[in-house]
């Protein structure tokens, strides 16, 4: 098993989502082209126990989607980053999206997120919490469907080292983080050993390339992130 020729984690400036300075218009955000919906946002007649994976493996397709937490501050810390997760896709498929259903993800994303996390603190639900953001598009025509849940964040494992096993190869899409991931991961889920904390990718030469749940590693005090697909 080796070590993986990692791209180093390059410092960015921090774009924080914070729902304390959001606009008024944040509720309100609609244009033609887009159907926002927030059908997550609160937990609907029988699905009170439904986690955050039960929504990403019920989602058809290769839906782009990123998670987030919202901290004590209420506040999303690198909204950038989150934002390009959610144009990923778009960078990785064969069928690339439009720049201008790119730039429309992003206008869409931001606006509902924030209607969301007010909606969660008005309810004076508990911080930290857990945010799934899912975008559904597809071109010609120009359609989207944006899609927010939020849920509390689970407890971190603290205190003890962790138990890691290899199990898969590279994923389909390396460098996307979509929603048919997270259903073709469930067979590796299902052989993780109850010891095991975490599953680890590896590829044909036994590197390390990323986890189900962790996509970094600290190695010698520098940050290592796995590498994204080729455009």
């Amino acid at each position: 098993m080796q070590l993986p020729d990692h791209h180093t984690h390059q410092a960015r400036k921090s774009h924080i989502l914070d729902i304390w300075n959001a606009p008024d218009t944040a509720k309100s955000h609609c244009t033609h082209m887009l159907h926002f919906s927030t059908a997550g946002l609160r937990n609907r007649p029988g699905q009170g126990t439904k986690t955050l994976v039960d929504v990403l493996q019920g989602t058809a397709g290769d839906a782009a989607y990123t998670s987030a937490l919202i901290n004590s501050g209420a506040c999303i810390l690198d909204w950038q980053l989150h934002e390009e997760r959610l144009t990923s896709l778009s960078h990785c498929a064969a069928d690339a999206l439009p720049s201008a259903l790119q730039q429309a993800i992003r206008r869409a994303a931001r606006p509902l997120v924030l209607a969301a996390m007010q909606a969660w603190l008005a309810d004076l639900r508990a911080l930290p919490a857990m945010l799934v953001c899912v975008v559904q598009s597809a071109a010609p025509p120009l359609l989207l469907h944006v899609d927010v849940m939020i849920k509390p964040a689970p407890s971190p494992t603290l205190g003890r080292a962790l138990k890691v096993v290899v199990l898969g190869g590279p994923r389909r899409l390396p460098g996307a983080k979509h929603t048919g991931w997270v259903r073709e991961r469930a067979a590796l889920e299902r052989a993780q050993p109850p010891e095991a904390d975490e599953v680890l990718l590896a590829d044909e030469e036994g590197k390390l390339l990323e986890g189900l749940i962790t996509n970094f590693a600290v190695i010698q005090g520098v940050l290592l992130t796995s590498l994204l697909c080729q455009r």
